[in-house]
């Protein structure tokens, strides 16, 4: 099938992951066109075109903090990047000049971010099928109901772990942005990552209220700006429980630029640091 269908064609499609799995060797490459937001007019696969994504409103308000985030010529990595969403706006943003590396241990989530890449950006970003933790090693991977909630410590699934240390010492290319949702891992991921000298832009989500402290506690020792998101002020001032896998941004001092750029979105406005 050539081209793509227009997405108000399959708006409010939800299907169960073991539909998607049933369904997705007859339909999954079939395309439609991201309707709107960040990633209007890529194409993305049809099985999964629910929860927003296909209409371009998935986590609309984190999305448009990662766009104040990014820049021309940025290597971006996509740390649990799931089906590409982030990994197509990083690669959109960063253009030629820049490089996006995306990775995703779960084969299913996997097939189609190299489905979306392959359709959209094939120039720009490489795939490579790890978590990232604090040790290089095997771990079981997995979980029930959401494909978003795929974790390391739990599933059948046994995928290769690596540390940010070993990657840059196999020469991949050294990020100015990591974006990281690895589902309870954080901490782990950012204790290898900061070992290593490098210090890029993060935007982290974290898993509970532990895993929010363990990061800011990370994050703050190596010299990092830590802006809590709306929902993590909310819950720190005692107006909400806590919700969700919320993000933290953090830059090392002194990014006036990227501060004023975060400050104008509606998760970080008028965030004072942690």
């Amino acid at each position: 099938m050539s081209g793509s269908l227009p997405i108000e064609t399959f708006r409010g499609m939800r299907l169960p992951i073991r539909w998607r799995r049933a369904l997705s060797s007859p339909i999954d490459a079939i395309p439609v066109t991201i309707g709107s937001g960040p990633n209007r007019g890529s194409r993305w696969s049809l099985p999964i075109s629910g929860r927003g994504f296909g209409a371009g409103r998935f986590e609309a308000d984190k999305f448009e903090a990662l766009e104040a985030l990014l820049s021309p010529g940025d290597v971006f990595w996509d740390v649990g990047a799931h089906y590409g969403y982030a990994t197509l706006l990083g690669a959109r943003i960063a253009g030629r000049g820049g490089s996006v590396w995306s990775f995703e241990p779960s084969a299913l989530n996997r097939s189609y971010l190299c489905r979306h890449v392959l359709w959209n950006c094939p120039d720009r970003v490489t795939v490579l099928p790890y978590a990232l933790a604090d040790a290089d090693g095997l771990e079981a991977f997995g979980g029930q109901g959401s494909s978003m909630a795929l974790g390391l410590g739990r599933g059948n699934e046994e995928v290769r772990v690596r540390t940010v240390g070993s990657l840059l010492e196999e020469g991949i290319s050294e990020p100015t942005l990591m974006k990281i949702d690895i589902e309870g891992a954080e901490s782990r991921m950012l204790h290898g990552a900061m070992a290593t000298g490098v210090r890029p832009t993060v935007m982290c989500s974290v898993h509970d209220a532990e895993q929010c402290e363990l990061c800011t506690d990370l994050l703050k020792r190596a010299g990092y700006v830590v802006l809590p998101s709306r929902p993590i002020r909310d819950f720190v001032d005692g107006r909400s429980p806590w919700r969700g896998d919320p993000d933290l941004v953090a830059f090392p001092e002194g990014q006036t630029l990227l501060r004023a750029r975060l400050d104008a979105t509606e998760l970080y406005r008028g965030a004072e640091a942690l």
